[in-house]
């Protein structure tokens, strides 16, 4: 089964072998029902391209290890889960289809995972900042609908054309893309910042930004981003200098859906 869960791609399925003959796989072992597989994703636009895809290789066993071990396909079969999602966050290229290579005791063996995919959630990025100094940048929500008790997620992407400006640099112990997020014009107050130090983007670039779980209204709700740059150079490991971006850029709005967890919320008294 192929479905969406936002930008990502989710593929829960099976491998089965009814030749009788013996196969094994590789797996990491835990209790849960699915098993994470090493293989490989292919997806594909509607031309038959390659669409470059990064996977989610987030801890499905909550903090534990599980050993690598090898396992039988038998005529049960082994399910599996695998999430990926584009690279390119800000791509508008459409996804066709997907394969799957899985490394097995006789060799990698590809698969057809599906022959037409789900369409993705994302909203539309907004248009392009006005630039500053030779910089600019966009955003684009993670999915068009976030539920109550969900973080809300974005893409940040900033770019400059290397007239006054090679990075932006983010302060450390104050790590916020020494930046300042609206929603529907008003500015949130302090959000927490996993990474306690400073870090050097280098232009082009993207990344992800996590919200704390936000009481909201119901309904629509709009956001945008102001990033400041304090200017000055900075030195590398192998002593090259490089600019730092001086000034603020102010993304143009998105817009994103806040909605009840399900029909119970929509309960009286919820």
């Amino acid at each position: 089964m192929v479905s969406r869960e936002g930008e990502w791609l989710v593929i829960d399925g099976r491998l089965i072998n009814p030749t009788g003959e013996r196969r094994h796989i590789f797996v990491r072992e835990r209790e849960e029902p699915l098993l994470f597989l090493p293989a490989l994703v292919q997806v594909y636009d509607r031309q038959n391209k390659l669409i470059p895809m990064e996977v989610d290789y987030r801890d499905l066993t909550h903090g534990a290890r599980p050993a690598w071990v090898r396992k039988e396909i038998d005529e049960e079969g082994i399910p599996f889960q695998i999430r990926t999602r584009q690279a390119d966050h800000f791509s508008l290229v459409p996804e066709s289809h997907a394969r799957l290579w899985v490394l097995t005791a006789e060799g990698m063996e590809k698969l057809t995972l599906a022959q037409s995919l789900p369409p993705a959630e994302l909203g539309r990025p907004s248009k392009w900042s006005k630039p500053v100094d030779g910089t600019r940048c966009r955003i684009r929500m993670a999915k068009k609908r976030f539920t109550k008790g969900e973080p809300i997620r974005f893409f940040f992407q900033a770019e400059s054309d290397f007239s006054k400006a090679d990075i932006l640099w983010t302060e450390p112990s104050t790590l916020r893309l020494s930046a300042e997020i609206r929603i529907d014009g008003k500015p949130l107050p302090k959000w927490k910042v996993r990474n306690p130090g400073g870090y050097v983007y280098s232009f082009p670039f993207q990344r992800e930004i996590t919200l704390p779980r936000l009481e909201l209204a119901f309904g629509r709700h709009t956001l945008s981003i102001r990033v400041k740059g304090r200017g000055g150079s900075y030195v590398n490991q192998r002593n090259e200098k490089r600019r730092k971006f001086k000034g603020t850029l102010v993304s143009k709005e998105v817009t994103f859906e806040f909605e009840p967890r399900g029909p119970a919320a929509l309960a009286p008294g919820n």
